[in-house]
């Protein structure tokens, strides 16, 4: 064989080797662009093209939210009274008393925290112990001469249906001084306004205040600034009525600090 028919032989056997090779690697690439299109159509499937949930699955998801729905008028039922009622006449007048899921209601109620049981009464358990203007003004005088500071408005208004109405009259009277909460819930703090702490501030002395430097105004620095000085800040703890069933309850709330200004100013007093 000569040399031109040998080179010719061997050309033509790297092409057919080269055709191959790219015949491979497209069917490669086709086959994972397939698998990946599949994949990706699998993932946005709503579920009613993935197929139909079991029978069981969907009766009891129905059965939790009929109890849940339940349980959320009852609630309302029992806060729109503000007084304990016989269990059995709150399922009678939400007409639950003949419903299948009647057990299920019953077990919910009793491990609910919103609801305080005691024996066969229920009664909407509110954040706060009052029920009227009196028993409000009470606890905020008993939270001052306790040093617990005040109480979020916005529990006030989930203990009894005339909150409202009192809060504006407690800040007509000039009986309370709100101060707007940070954290979450962010709502108004209420205060006793203490009648001892109402006194005349001479000018010479305001003219002190406003000239004593304030390296920062965040509050963290002018908190350790009072500490440095021997000054504790008054911790305003937002106490709420005491759960029977504490042990299941989450943590007690948190706490709001507010700084204590008066007791700069009874030293300025007295070393003026």
């Amino acid at each position: 064989m000569d040399k031109n028919s040998f080179r010719e032989k061997q050309m033509k056997a790297l092409q057919a080797a080269d055709s191959m090779k790219r015949a491979a690697e497209s069917r490669l690439a086709n086959e994972a662009k397939r698998a990946a299109t599949s994949a990706q159509a699998g993932a946005q499937a709503p579920a009613a093209a993935r197929g139909p949930a079991p029978a069981s699955t969907k009766s009891e998801d129905a059965k939790n939210a009929a109890v849940l729905t339940a349980i959320s008028n009852i609630l309302r039922y029992l806060k729109d009274k503000e007084m304990a009622v016989e269990l059995n006449k709150v399922l009678q007048d939400l007409n639950l008393l003949s419903s299948p899921l009647v057990a299920r209601i019953r077990d919910t109620v009793q491990n609910n925290e919103k609801i305080e049981v005691e024996g066969t009464l229920v009664s909407y358990r509110t954040p706060y112990p009052v029920r009227n203007y009196d028993q409000l003004l009470a606890l905020l005088k008993e939270m001052d001469a306790k040093g617990l500071g005040g109480l979020l408005t916005d529990h006030i208004k989930d203990s009894y249906k005339a909150a409202d109405e009192d809060i504006k009259r407690l800040k007509a009277e000039k009986t309370v001084y709100t101060v707007m909460r940070r954290e979450p819930p962010r709502c108004e703090v209420l205060f006793y306004c203490n009648p001892q702490f109402n006194f005349q501030v001479d000018d010479s002395l305001k003219e002190q205040w406003g000239q004593c430097p304030v390296a920062s105004k965040h509050p963290t620095d002018i908190e350790r600034a009072l500490v440095a000085g021997g000054k504790q800040s008054m911790r305003v703890e937002m106490v709420a009525r005491p759960d029977p069933k504490a042990a299941k309850k989450r943590a007690p709330r948190g706490v709001q600090k507010v700084h204590e200004s008066m007791a700069i100013l009874e030293d300025l007093t007295k070393k003026k």
